[in-house]
């Protein structure tokens, strides 16, 4: 996960979301196959009392990663 500040009390947000792919019935894999992709959000927050709270979110991309050496190249 990364954090960018983008303005006072917004963040753009990167991380990598894991999820397994939909399995194929007839397909008998001993393997589970990972679907990996870039979700990059706009975060807002705002001072509640003593804490921070989220108020919204935007996605701002989804972008498919094709394996995991992509990521180790970046």
């Amino acid at each position: 996960i990364s954090l960018r500040e983008t303005a006072d009390g917004e963040f753009l947000v990167r991380y990598i979301f894991a999820q397994p792919a939909a399995a194929d019935m007839e397909e008998q894999e001993e393997s589970i196959r990972i679907v990996l992709s870039e979700h990059t959000e706009r975060v807002r927050i705002r001072r509640d009392k003593e804490d921070y709270r989220i108020y919204s979110m935007e996605t701002e991309e989804i972008r498919e990663i094709d394996s995991f050496r992509e990521l180790k190249n970046e």
